[in-house]
């Protein structure tokens, strides 16, 4: 498909010969890795950040903005500050990218992710809170049970021993239809998967103390699934033990969480199944 962005940005021939008598290209310029690192360095410098940081948090932020300025029509839309640059840049989330992520590939996106987040060998008996978003429209039971299964199998730890160190992890499920939700847990259930929601009787009301229950292996606690947002948010903001919050989302964010006490990590995904080559 021919697309002409000099049309698009209503560009006339004498703008387009005002680009050209500024435009200088050096043949004897550093490789586009060298110039790459580079920029990382420089990220590292502005943010006081990690590597890692830089490379797929803040310059994937950076990449975004540049190319929403560079597409506006009017001249003075595609103009900003240093200082707004890095403000705007500069937010809590780890963002997806598809130029970003087709450069690394996928499996290398993945991997930093998993390296970064979730490949600590000794596991902290901390409250960890996985957020999953998934498509109503286009999604295959078996395949969230999978992802489920896996969370409970790598973020779980019960003790016959210590039961003060013992954990699972709460999971969110944004986007899942309410029936659809009875019958995913109707199905764990029927399978003798061990997992709570808060609710300890029919017409209950939801209970923080219920769903933050610590999971031993007397009770055979697995999960704990969190029904709605209103559900998360109480019991994110009703528990004092240390908090992580890992939130899996295929469009914009739709979890804020204004908490500087607890961790709170954004990934976005192009299918919720990819969360099983992340964790």
């Amino acid at each position: 498909m021919e697309r002409r962005h000099h049309e698009e940005l209503n560009l006339s021939d004498a703008d387009l010969a005002e680009f050209l008598s500024v435009l200088n290209i050096d043949i004897n310029a550093a490789s586009f890795e060298n110039q790459f690192a580079e920029v990382i360095r420089e990220l590292q410098t502005a943010y006081s950040c990690t590597p890692f940081e830089a490379e797929y948090f803040y310059y994937n932020n950076a990449l975004a903005l540049t190319r929403e300025l560079s597409i506006q029509s009017l001249p003075t839309n595609r103009i900003i500050t240093k200082k707004a640059f890095i403000e705007k840049t500069d937010t809590s989330g780890v963002l997806f990218n598809e130029w970003f992520v087709r450069k690394k590939g996928e499996a290398a996106h993945f991997s930093a992710l998993r390296k970064a987040y979730f490949s600590g060998f000794n596991t902290s008996p901390f409250e960890r809170f996985f957020l999953i978003e998934l498509d109503p429209e286009n999604f295959v039971r078996s395949d969230l049970k999978d992802v489920l299964y896996l969370l409970s199998k790598k973020w779980s730890k019960t003790s016959k021993r210590d039961g003060n160190t013992s954990f699972c992890p709460y999971v969110y499920i944004h986007q899942l239809p309410n029936q659809e939700l009875i019958l995913l847990k109707k199905e764990l259930a029927l399978e003798e998967f061990g997992f709570v929601d808060g609710y300890d009787f029919q017409g209950a009301d939801f209970s923080i103390k219920s769903i933050a229950k610590r999971a031993t292996h007397e009770n055979g606690i697995k999960l704990k699934i969190l029904n709605s947002i209103t559900d998360l948010e109480a019991t994110v903001g009703g528990i004092t033990k240390t908090r992580e919050v890992y939130q899996f989302h295929l469009g914009s964010s739709y979890f804020d969480l204004n908490n500087k006490a607890v961790k709170h990590v954004q990934i976005q995904l192009k299918k919720f199944t990819d969360i099983k080559s992340i964790i």
